[in-house]
């Protein structure tokens, strides 16, 4: 139903046609960057939160076994062997403790072969031990005291009446010792402070009329030094033997 009219024929000519003088451009819409204004206004914000109570803490005392504090033990064995021992302390305490230990460990014979049918050997000693703590120190107390028989055990030969007892002498050593620790740390920056030290003094006396007078000391410092500690260790000991020949 469409219909087509000519009314006049074309003739193109060269003299007619036309030179485009401008490249054609091209745009990639995709990436053309679009203007954007921003703008940052505060804004008050309310929040209604009730958070539920914290339960409060409940103290509460439990009650500790308590430690042993007296134990004693007995035995024996070959060679007619004793042994015997008694330890007494004191109940727990986070102030002060204190403890008592006593042993005896001894036998008439054991080595074989010799003149003598007796050769005792006894070991008796008792420790008693003390300790206090305060709000910046630790202090501890001990005193021992030893002594012991050694024999003489003679020849080795078989004799055909051994004698009844080998001659022997008792040793005996004497001991006090103090020693303290600081616990707490200086409050303020210091470049030094002193930590712990000790005091002790042993008498032994080995019978034959040889003993020897032993005391030292010692002594521990902490030096402070930017983000380092460097401990210092300072000692003195001084021993004074006596021989017999």
């Amino acid at each position: 139903s469409v219909e087509i009219r000519v009314v006049e024929d074309y003739k193109a000519q060269v003299r007619s046609a036309h030179k485009i003088s401008e490249q054609p451009s091209f745009e990639d819409t995709t990436s053309a960057k679009l203007s954007v204004n921003v703008r940052i206004q505060p804004k008050a914000m309310i929040l209604d939160f009730t958070p539920e109570p914290i339960p409060s803490i409940r103290l509460g005392r439990v009650k500790l076994p308590k430690l042993p504090t007296q134990k004693a033990s007995v035995g024996g064995g070959n060679y007619s062997g004793t042994y015997a021992s008694f330890v007494l302390s004191s109940p727990r305490s986070k102030k002060n403790v204190w403890g008592v230990r006593a042993l005896h460990e001894g036998a008439l014979s054991g080595v074989k072969e010799v003149d003598y049918a007796r050769q005792p050997s006894y070991n008796n000693e008792v420790l008693a031990d003390f300790q206090r703590a305060t709000k910046n120190w630790n202090l501890k107390t001990q005193s021992l005291l030893k002594a012991d028989y050694v024999s003489f055990y003679g020849a080795n030969v078989v004799s055909t009446n051994p004698l009844d007892s080998v001659p022997g002498v008792w040793q005996q050593q004497y001991g006090l010792s103090q020693q303290w620790l600081r616990t707490s740390n200086p409050t303020s920056k210091v470049s030094a402070m002193y930590r712990s030290g000790g005091a002790v003094y042993n008498f032994t006396h080995a019978g034959l009329n040889t003993f020897e007078h032993l005391a030292k000391t010692a002594h521990q410092f902490e030096l402070y030094a930017d983000d380092k500690t460097v401990f210092l260790d300072l000692g003195y000991q001084f021993s004074d033997y006596n021989g017999w020949a």
